[in-house]
């Protein structure tokens, strides 16, 4: 049963895990260190016809998936990328996505009441699933987006080695996308 305690909690960790995960991902982008952090996942992007800059939301999104979506919402809503694009982004990234639920999930739990052997076909079975969203989004974006394009850098106005300057920012744009999931989940 949903209890008034159980979804203040729920609320406060959704907004400072926001928090936590827009700030640090403006922090590698104003110090230049996105385009590295995010290289394990360059090429998924590329493949998939997506600016190269999605890739640091994907990493992000191996930790915690609602960083992950309000940071990719906020690409959205500045008119970076398009609603095509988030649609192939989030079926590209699905495995990354089910390695949350494999880990947190489907593992101890499905192992655990359905057998080995069952709880196994269910887990290969979920893994298989994902991979094949991801091969759908591939081909869609294929067939609807443009060849790769990269995202505007946006001017920071910030001093790279100016720690302080770099802080405030990041703390002003992930108090803002904090307050702004707040006010939609609640």
């Amino acid at each position: 049963m949903l209890t008034l305690e159980r979804i203040v909690n729920s609320t406060a960790i959704l907004i400072s895990m926001t928090f936590i995960g827009v700030f640090a991902t403006n922090a590698l982008m104003l110090w230049g260190l996105s385009e590295k952090a995010g290289y394990p996942f360059k090429a998924l992007m590329r493949i998939a016809n997506l600016p190269t800059q999605l890739s640091l939301p994907a990493l992000i999104g191996v930790l915690d998936s609602r960083a992950e979506h309000s940071i990719v919402s906020s690409y959205l809503k500045d008119s970076q990328i398009t609603e095509r694009e988030v649609l192939v982004y989030n079926l590209v990234t699905s495995p990354i996505g089910s390695l949350q639920f494999m880990i947190r999930y489907y593992i101890p739990v499905v192992i655990a009441t359905l057998g080995l052997f069952v709880g196994g076909l269910y887990v290969a079975f979920s893994i298989l699933s994902s991979i094949i969203e991801m091969i759908m989004g591939i081909a869609y974006a294929k067939l609807k987006l443009k060849q790769n394009r990269e995202l505007p850098d946006k001017p920071h106005n910030v001093e790279r080695k100016n720690l302080k300057a770099v802080i405030k920012k990041c703390l002003k744009v992930a108090t803002s996308m904090a307050f702004r999931v707040a006010k939609r989940y609640i």
